[in-house]
């Protein structure tokens, strides 16, 4: 099976093997191509110990599977729950904030997803100084906090710092103490454990949703809400319990250095066109993940039904989130992010805008959740593919912190655009279609911008 080509600096010291001489050769030839990331030298005449050595080998182990697990865990208790701020923005709108404009009420759902992104820049430092179980540890509490707060909220303040605030904080801890876990215990099937892991995302939008529409109706959006909360508490402690990093964590490691985190990082052209082919193709995506259940009761749809569009993307974005890790493995991580999110625009213009009725939106909401799902999956691996191993979990942050402002401000902008139409989708929808054809064209160039990849290359 062919490989993806290993990030820098991402094995360990060999121990005396043959097969483990050969891939310190390799290692010695990627710091190479990456000599730019490197901040400047520091003044020292102590030799530098190598943050590498004596680790276990990547790829293999119970505790390498047991984080993918845990990673597959928490990020169903955090992405998850994300998933599904579609059904609630709709249930809002003809519920506890009818009085509210529909651009209103997605501040509620883009803080979510805002500060799951964001909190990166802080979480990711965190989870590399005291490990990424402590940090799902606290996560877990603020989302059972937030979550079960929720559930007592009538009022728009109450829903804005219950779900939009004090869950999404426990969402991003959980969120990137599951991808720091999984991301480091893997090298070469990098895509496809990554595609395990942010499936959970997939599989808890598919039964969230379900869950709500079957039990609210019987025992009323409070206790509807406690029960999706119990759910989310199970998840979030078996990751707890089963998520760790192959890199030893480091209290001394500072939470953020600006010169190194911040500016050396975009001296690389590269690291500057990823982070902004990812915000394209998040200011893309989240329109019709946000949208598309208000969309469908536009056009005639039960709300009952309306729900269960949110679940078919998500059911279906199961295949999407592992399939193009698997073959990303085998053609490159760039080229596949870049094929999907380009044939992601190609549906929205040539499905979903002439969607008028319950077929057709529905199989929309079935194909887009089958390939937009490696936007979400791969976003990771993009990142690892340019960052040696020791530093994946701060570059992660880094990058995504600048991405959030994308998923904070796409559906009020939405928002804006469908009431300055009057109601007709249209609009907004060719926001989407045209961000995540941009995004896509981007990634791809990322790729030719990094030492040694020509468009041919399998990266």
């Amino acid at each position: 099976m062919s490989q993806l080509p290993p990030s820098p600096g991402s094995d360990i010291v060999p121990m005396a093997a043959t097969v483990e001489l050969e891939k310190e050769k390799e290692d010695a030839s990627e710091e190479d191509a990456f000599k730019s990331e490197k901040s400047e030298p520091e003044e020292t005449t102590e030799p530098v110990p190598n943050p590498m050595a004596g680790l276990p080998p990547p790829d293999v182990g119970l505790k390498a599977w047991l984080a993918c697990l845990g990673a597959f865990c928490g990020i169903y208790a955090s992405f998850g729950y994300i998933n599904v701020v579609g059904m609630f923005e709709a249930f809002y709108l003809t519920n506890q904030l009818s009085n509210y404009s529909a651009s209103t009420v997605s501040w509620i759902t883009s803080l979510q997803i805002f500060l799951l992104v964001a909190g990166g820049l802080l979480f990711g430092p965190v989870a590399e100084r005291y490990g990424p179980r402590y940090l799902a540890g606290v996560g877990t509490c603020f989302v059972v906090l937030g979550v079960f707060t929720t559930s007592a909220s009538t009022k728009y303040w109450h829903f804005l710092l219950a779900q939009g605030i004090c869950t999404s904080l426990g969402n991003s801890m959980l969120y990137y103490a599951s991808l720091l876990g999984v991301s480091t215990w893997f090298k070469a099937k990098r895509g496809f454990t990554l595609g395990i892991a942010v499936a959970g995302s997939s599989i808890g939008g598919l039964t969230m949703p379900f869950m709500f529409s079957e039990l609210e109706p019987r025992i009323g959006f409070p206790w509807t809400v406690r029960a999706i909360g119990f759910v989310l508490l199970g998840m979030a402690l078996i990751c707890t319990v089963t998520i760790s990093s192959r890199i030893p964590a480091n209290p001394k490691l500072p939470l953020l250095d600006i010169k190194k985190d911040l500016i050396a990082p975009y001296k690389n052209m590269h690291i500057w066109l990823l982070t902004a082919g990812i915000f394209m193709t998040f200011w893309g995506l989240f329109v019709p993940i946000g949208y598309m259940s208000v969309q469908g009761q536009s056009n005639g749809m039960s709300p009952r039904v309306s729900f269960y569009l949110i679940s078919i993307y998500n059911g279906c974005s199961v295949v999407g989130r592992i399939l193009p890790g698997i073959i990303a493995d085998h053609v490159g991580g760039f080229n596949m992010h870049a094929f999907c999110t380009i044939l992601c625009s190609v549906f929205i213009f040539a499905l979903w805008i002439p969607a008028r009725t319950n077929p057709p939106i529905i199989a929309f909401s079935a194909v887009f959740g089958i390939i937009s799902g490696s936007s979400i999956s791969l976003f990771p691996a993009l990142v690892g593919m340019v960052t040696p191993v020791a530093e994946v979990g701060r570059r992660l942050g880094m990058v995504s912190f600048f991405v959030a402002f994308a998923c904070l401000t796409c559906m009020p902008i939405a928002g804006q655009i469908l009431l300055k139409d009057n109601g007709s989708f249209d609009g907004c929808q060719a926001w989407a279609g045209v961000f995540m054809f941009c995004g896509g064209v981007t990634i791809f160039i990322t790729k030719l911008t990094i030492p040694g990849k020509t468009w041919k290359s399998r990266f």
